[in-house]
């Protein structure tokens, strides 16, 4: 599986799947909508980008479900 299957998945399930295909996660950054305050980033958000930084690692862009 690639990286990019995991988009739209919880970060948790994201985590899991990262593993199994022997990747690691640099970076997990937040997108919010503007003026919007900063939060503690939580497991049952869902992956919406995911960037590959090389081949070990890649980071994960979340956002917060409605």
């Amino acid at each position: 599986m690639e990286v990019d299957g995991i988009i739209g998945f919880t970060l948790k399930d994201a985590k899991i799947m990262i593993s199994n295909i022997g990747k690691k996660i640099r970076a997990i950054k937040l997108t919010s909508e503007p003026k919007s305050d900063p939060m503690e980033i939580e497991d049952s958000f869902r992956v919406v980008n995911v960037v590959n930084e090389d081949e070990e690692n890649c980071i994960l862009i979340v956002c917060k479900p409605l």
